[in-house]
């Protein structure tokens, strides 16, 4: 009994439509034996058959350590996001073309389906403040829910009342406010020329806080209280968000995290049996890079960066 094993798949992925040839090599790939006496009959056997996802592929090149597969479109469930992993199972063949019990390999979720990216990368920073916010989303979400999301805007309906469309249990961040950072101000005075040659000076702060309202949604008075004291507790283990900064490469950005209003019940719709609640929270010492692009103090032609690591330590100074 000669065993196949799967050494390597490359590449191990590729689009969900399938098509692409992907190399698979390995061992004790069953080959055609042409007969000790007499001709061969010329024609090229092919004793192995390869699945992927549990769809057969094409085997168009091969030898005993190597075959080229042509793989398969994808078979799963297509109404999904993200594709899962799927297994490769190679299986050597008998003269009639039937698997031979003993002689299979299968490497477990080593190909990966994947669709075409909409927009394609690029060499651009990925915006500061975005970064910002899926920092804060990340710590909420890995600590206490994943339906965790940051709305921009909030409806009014005319009777006063909030309107929001979110499942439950869900939590929204709200914003941002941006106001000074007074509690810890720099400034410098930025001049700006006129038409006309004059000058007008602003003092513009180097430093900001952001303003985040929070909203918590449940449809159980005891989910309701775990969700505002699981939150409550989320800023307690980090009162600092901690990112990764841009100048200069490998340092980080480390802001305050401050609970300004505890989370508190807020409203309840009794005929839907909803209930919710509202709180706050401030990152203070924001960077002016960090801010929302439509919420920075003054579009200024140069500003200077001071990026420090987390222990306080100035690592550059950089005019941008």
């Amino acid at each position: 009994m000669a065993v196949p094993t799967i050494s390597t798949i490359t590449p191990s992925v590729g689009p969900g439509g399938g098509g692409n040839v992907i190399k698979v090599t390995g061992t004790n790939f069953r080959q055609y034996t042409p007969p000790a006496y007499g001709p061969s009959d010329g024609v090229a056997h092919c004793y192995v058959r390869v699945t992927v996802g549990g769809e057969v592929a094409v085997v168009h090149t091969y030898s005993a350590t190597e075959l080229g597969v042509i793989v398969p479109p994808y078979g799963g469930d297509i109404d999904v996001e993200i594709f899962p992993p799927v297994d490769l199972v190679l299986a050597n063949l008998d003269d009639d073309g039937d698997p031979i019990s003993g002689e299979t390999a299968t490497a477990l979720e080593a190909y990966t389906y994947q669709r075409e990216p909409l927009r394609q990368p690029t060499m651009v920073i990925e915006p500061a403040f975005t970064r910002l916010a899926r920092g804060l989303l990340k710590m909420i979400k890995r600590d206490l829910l994943l339906q965790s999301a940051i709305s921009t805007a909030i409806e009014y309906s005319e009777d006063g009342l909030v309107t929001a469309t979110a499942g439950v249990p869900s939590i929204a961040l709200t914003g941002p406010g941006v106001a000074p950072d007074a509690y810890g101000w720099e400034s410098e005075a930025i001049e700006v020329t006129q038409e006309d040659g004059s000058v007008l000076t602003y003092a513009t702060p180097v430093m900001h806080t952001l303003e985040f309202g929070l909203l918590g949604f449940s449809d159980s008075k005891q989910e309701q209280l775990t969700l505002m004291t699981g939150l409550r507790k989320v800023f307690w283990r980090h009162p600092y968000l901690v990112l990764s900064g841009d100048l200069p490469s490998n340092s980080l950005v480390k802001m305050p995290l401050v609970v300004t209003d505890e989370p508190r019940p807020g409203l309840q719709v009794a005929d839907a049996n909803l209930r919710g609640f509202v709180g706050a929270i401030e990152v203070r010492r924001v960077p002016v890079l960090y801010l929302p692009a439509f919420q920075r103090t003054w579009p200024v032609s140069t500003i200077s960066l001071q990026a420090q690591k987390v222990n306080g330590t100035l690592v550059e100074t950089r005019a941008l």
